[in-house]
């Protein structure tokens, strides 16, 4: 569980800093947070659920 707050948390920061603003803040850009993706992976501690951030221009492919 670890593991994916980390990953997630450091996806989002990612996201954030590709877009130039946090998400739920206003924004002048075109471009925008878009909801999330869900994929499966497996680590060795076990699998687990990843929720990855979309922007809407689909430009910042974190998968």
């Amino acid at each position: 569980m670890l593991k994916k707050i980390t990953v997630e948390a450091a996806l989002n920061a990612e996201m954030d800093e590709h877009l130039g603003y946090e998400k739920h803040h206003k924004s002048t850009s075109v471009n925008s947070h878009n909801g999330k993706t869900s994929k499966r992976i497996q680590t060795e501690d076990g699998q687990f659920e990843l929720d990855t951030p979309r922007d809407s221009k689909g430009s910042l492919n974190l998968s």
